[in-house]
């Protein structure tokens, strides 16, 4: 690979990662912060429109949530922009304890929302594209511009890259649809909740059997309405809205379960309660 130019102040660390449109790197700031940097390099082995789309879009954004670009450049040598340092892939985090999926998903379904109300489909919302500081945090960053359109722009503006195999919703009417970004998510989540993809054509009955088999207790409520996310991707101004009833259903789902075992505690302990309580009549009374 050929040397990468960073920008002064810049020292490089190490190669993160290679995507289809450019180099992620690790550097240090002049400071000696960690910041990532994504470029396309001196090669010109990554597609300069592309990249610079997705430069300037991502530039564009001021989305919580959505990771920020601290700095760009674009000239003869290379393009390329500076980002926080955020290691972590959700992918290397799944599969979460429910309580920790409703409140990162929530999280992110406030950026999607906001990054489409701007004119904005990501096009690549993938467990791989979601971002954390380390393993501990929960704040979750959405990442990789590469695939981001402006919704409504003509379809041979898209790029010819398609969407992650999986996470691509297959009765797209179009490719700027932000409803792509909606069904993702949805994928995603399920990912984060079971380490696993849905099946192509979920069912409730499917998404239940997927559910059992990975040894994940899911309520049968939040499973009908999860099936119904993935057939009918809601729209932006829905999606919020749709998520946080999707959480509802889940937390009262698993009250019957909670219910359940505190009862049988309960009966379990009345039992040996009532069996000690014999036995010491019993020997009071031979006694």
């Amino acid at each position: 690979m050929d040397p990468v130019p960073l920008p002064t102040g810049y020292t490089l660390k190490a190669v993160h990662a290679i995507g289809a449109h450019g180099l992620v790197l690790c550097a240090l700031d002049s400071c000696g912060i960690e910041r990532a940097i994504k470029t396309r390099g001196s090669g010109g082995q990554f597609p300069a429109d592309l990249f610079r789309r997705e430069m300037a879009i991502q530039a564009s954004l001021d989305i919580p949530g959505a990771v920020p670009v601290l700095h760009s450049w674009s000239d003869n040598i290379g393009d390329g922009m500076v980002l926080p340092w955020l290691p972590i892939r959700l992918s290397e985090l799944a599969p979460l304890p429910a309580h920790e999926l409703i409140a990162i998903f929530e999280l992110l379904a406030q950026t999607v929302v906001g990054l489409n109300w701007s004119g904005v489909a990501h096009r690549d919302i993938t467990p791989d594209n979601i971002l954390f500081v380390d393993t501990s945090a929960r704040q979750p960053w959405l990442a990789d511009f590469g695939m981001a359109v402006h919704i409504g722009s003509p379809i041979h503006v898209a790029p010819a890259i398609r969407c992650t195999k999986g996470y691509a919703w297959l009765d797209s009417p179009s490719p700027t649809d932000p409803r792509q970004d909606s069904f993702a998510l949805a994928v995603s989540m399920w990912f984060a909740l079971t380490g696993a993809l849905p099946p192509t054509k979920p069912t409730s009955a499917s998404l239940r059997k997927l559910a059992r088999q990975r040894g994940v207790s899911v309520p049968r409520a939040w499973i009908s309405r999860f099936a119904r996310w993935l057939t009918h991707p809601p729209q932006p101004q829905s999606l919020l809205a749709e998520v946080r009833h999707m959480h509802v259903l889940f937390i009262n789902g698993s009250r019957p379960n909670q219910l359940r075992s505190i009862l049988t505690a309960v009966v379990f302990w009345t039992a040996i309660a009532s069996v000690l309580a014999v036995a010491a009549y019993t020997f009071w009374a031979i006694s």
